[in-house]
């Protein structure tokens, strides 16, 4: 999103490690050869692996660089046939029968739709024995507030459930053109439960893996925060409720990176921008401190330059 504002600039610097996954995020991307049977394809790709956890990454990254997301199909879906049987196990085979028909589209065709997402995830999951869960709910995108039917994954590793979604870790919608972009995304892999929950509500309480679960209207009144973008990191944002409280006309805004932006703005709604000072510090927060004067929404972008930047955040301010 490009905006005409000033910018606060300040030197970029790490302080995130490694990533544990590079050996399974290579391997995936390189990994070319065509299957349409989703178990063959997963015993060879995690064959060079012996954890839970990087079995489960090099399914998730395989399903990321590989598998578009259908638009059409999205937008003008196609009936689902009616699956019947004349006993209940003649019906649950033909269920099968038709489930394993649609992952070898998808696989054939390298595109589908969340369920189809969710779906080759599972299938391959449970290939080589990993425990997985689809689950359904809706969701926010990072840039928008509208919700939407959707599905996703848990997988347990070491005995602990955990939260991904294969479909926005291959990439997203441009609502501008409604075509769909690749971006590789791990951070929709493993996402912490207090993350995932800003954007993906399900339909069971149990799968938003919290100790307090989050209702409906407390989903829709969270500050939409986009963690997702894997050049900028998010880590951890204040305040957490997305609840800006000013005391004497000053406000600020706490956020931790991996890797922190070279370029900051805070605006008043998504376009009027606010003088805002810049402080950094060594344990990898950012404060932002600004007025926010009779404004009612506060917005962050970063970015690399001057030129472009993205929506990071928007606060509602009480």
């Amino acid at each position: 999103m490009k905006i005409a504002l000033l910018f606060v600039l300040f030197t970029a610097f790490s302080l995130s490690a490694q990533p544990a996954y590079e050996k399974a995020d290579s391997i995936a991307k390189t990994f070319s050869e065509s299957y349409t049977n989703a178990a063959d394809l997963a015993q060879k790709l995690v064959r060079p692996f012996h954890r839970e956890e990087e079995k489960a990454r090099v399914i998730f990254a395989w399903i990321g660089h590989n598998i578009r997301y259908d638009v059409k199909k999205y937008k003008d879906p196609p009936p689902r046939p009616r699956v019947t049987g004349r006993t209940p196990q003649e019906l649950s085979e033909n269920i099968q029968k038709w489930e394993e028909n649609e992952l070898k589209n998808t696989l054939r065709n390298k595109k589908g739709v969340c369920a189809d997402y969710s779906r080759l995830f599972q299938a391959m999951c449970d290939a080589v024995r990993l425990e997985c869960a689809t689950v359904t709910g809706i969701s926010r995108k990072p840039s928008g507030r509208a919700g939407s039917d959707h599905a996703w994954n848990a997988v347990k590793i070491g005995g602990q459930w955990r939260l991904l979604d294969a479909t926005w870790g291959a990439g997203y919608v441009d609502d501008d053109d409604e075509r769909f972009v690749r971006r590789y995304t791990p951070a929709f892999f493993f996402t912490p439960p207090s993350f995932f929950i800003i954007h993906h509500l399900p339909e069971d309480d149990k799968w938003q893996l919290l100790e307090k679960p989050v209702s409906k209207k407390q989903f829709t009144a969270q500050p939409m925060v986009d963690f997702s973008n894997p050049e900028f990191p998010l880590e951890a944002f204040i305040p957490e409720n997305g609840k800006i409280t000013p005391a004497n006309g000053k406000a600020e805004i706490r956020l931790k990176f991996g890797k922190i932006p070279e370029v900051f703005v805070v605006a008043a709604g998504k376009t009027r921008e606010l003088p805002a000072q810049l402080l950094k510090k060594d344990d990898g927060w950012v404060v932002l401190a600004f007025s926010p004067g009779r404004a009612s929404e506060i917005s962050v972008f970063v970015g690399k330059s001057r030129r472009k930047t993205m929506l990071l955040a928007e606060f509602s301010v009480e």
